[in-house]
């Protein structure tokens, strides 16, 4: 083809192509399903090519293209200039992307692993052996670390049994979970009861004590009848008081009475002072048994009889004749001529008398024998007899004592049931004990206390009767 002027066919452009080169300018190659070899970057137009003696910056364009030395180069190049910045719950730090190398260590119990592209972060493991610890019959103990771990875990045994005891009895323990512990009360002295959780012990509305009863502290009784069914009743106080609520008014009589029968009727007698008229009388036969006042008009009241002896000036009516009454009202013995044989007493004549005599002057009889010291001793001794509750002694002799848990059975050889017993404490303030007293035969008594008691602590004085 010539200069430009004409189009070359096909068959030209391939005899060309195929045998040497071929100039093209300004024309458009159609590289659509074909292929173009052995194309260097020397081949391309310099501005069109961007190496890596060139700045990138400044060839910041769409109609140039890097070689890969220029990419490696220019992204080396900005890592240079970047760093990691990093924190955690304390401090702050930074890794050099070019130079450093970002590590991820594990704290205390914690170890960290780095393989590949990967990073595995395990809990170290403790001493504890994988396992359920605890059991109906032992709980679990663990020791903790101070980063929360299980450093050692054990278990300790409990009790599935609760034993229980009492003043008295046996028990054969209360199995926990499978048996009920009741708390029972006694009839007419102690009550339970339970409510969720909790038992409450008390006494009921009517309490009644088969044993002893020691009250340390003030008993009071808000009632109107207090019964006091005793056989013996011993009283600490000398002076008792009566009438307590007649302060306001004198409108209460004040005194005693007692119950005795006759013929089956029952009847009164007392002494007291009548608030109608401040005297104090004595009454007997009253079929009317007292209340606050005493029926001084009740039927068969009658003025009881005195029997003592009276010192100091007597007023009043003098009972007896009238002859014998006017004989003797105002007279003395100034008024009667004296015998010969039965002389007036006098001071000085007894006193004459009782120098000059002596018990030899007199006859001792068979019953009524002089006093001696030593007759009184022994008289006493056969009737009266005391001793420390502490046991020891010969058997079948005064003072042997023997004890059976808080019993003591004591030998006092008195030969009778007709005793008074008394236990007293043998250490101040010296206080009457009440505890039960059996008179087991006529020379021996046992004594039973309601409660744990020491030897030497209390001492039984007994004395005959009759």
């Amino acid at each position: 083809a010539d200069a430009g002027t004409n189009l070359a066919t096909a068959d030209q452009i391939h005899t060309f192509v195929t045998s040497g080169s071929l100039t093209l300018t300004n024309k458009t190659i159609d590289v659509d399903n074909n292929t173009i070899s052995n194309i260097e970057v020397d081949n391309f137009k310099g501005s069109a090519v961007v190496t890596s003696s060139e700045s990138v910056s400044d060839n910041d364009n769409d109609t140039s293209f890097m070689t890969s030395a220029t990419v490696i180069d220019y992204v080396a190049s900005q890592i240079t200039l970047e760093d990691l910045d990093f924190s955690g719950d304390s401090g702050t730090g930074s890794v050099d992307l070019n130079s450093q190398t970002f590590a991820i260590t594990g704290d205390t119990g914690i170890t960290t692993t780095a393989s590949g592209q990967g990073l595995s972060i395990d809990l170290d493991d403790t001493a504890v052996t994988p396992g359920s610890y605890g059991s109906t019959t032992a709980i679990p103990t663990f020791t903790v670390d101070q980063q929360g771990r299980l450093t050692a875990a054990s278990t300790v045994n409990v009790s599935t049994t609760l034993d229980i005891a009492a003043d008295s009895g046996d028990d054969d323990g209360v199995r926990l979970g499978t048996d009920t512990l009741t708390i029972s009360g006694t009839t007419n002295e102690i009550e339970t009861s339970v409510s969720g959780d909790t038992i409450t012990i008390g006494l009921p509305d009517n309490v009644t004590v088969g044993g002893n009863l020691i009250v340390s502290g003030d008993l009071t009784i808000n009632g109107t009848t207090t019964d006091i069914d005793t056989t013996n009743l011993v009283v600490e106080d000398p002076l008792i008081k009566l009438a307590k609520l007649n302060n306001s008014s004198d409108s209460l009589d004040i005194g005693f009475y007692g119950l005795y029968d006759t013929v089956g009727t029952d009847k009164y007698a007392g002494l007291f002072r009548d608030a109608s008229d401040s005297k104090f009388k004595l009454f007997k036969d009253l079929e009317t048994e007292p209340t606050t006042t005493v029926d001084t008009s009740g039927t068969g009241y009658t003025i009881g009889t005195l029997v003592a002896n009276i010192e100091g000036n007597l007023t009043g009516n003098v009972t007896g004749t009238a002859t014998q009454a006017a004989n003797l009202n105002n007279h003395d013995t100034d008024d009667l001529a004296e015998g010969s044989t039965n002389l007036y007493y006098t001071t000085a004549r007894w006193d004459a008398k009782m120098a000059a005599a002596d018990t030899d002057d007199l006859a001792e009889g068979s019953t009524n024998l002089y006093y001696t010291n030593a007759r009184a001793d022994a008289r006493i001794t056969a009737r009266e007899y005391a001793v420390t509750l502490t046991p020891g002694g010969t058997a079948a002799t005064q003072g042997y004592i023997t004890k059976a848990t808080n019993t003591y059975t004591v030998y006092h050889a008195l030969g009778t049931v007709d005793i008074i017993c008394q236990v007293v404490q043998t250490a101040s303030p010296y206080a009457t004990i009440f505890a039960d007293v059996e008179r087991s035969s006529t020379n021996e008594v046992k004594i039973a206390f309601s409660q744990s008691v020491t030897d030497g602590d209390y001492r039984i004085l007994i004395t005959k009767i009759g």
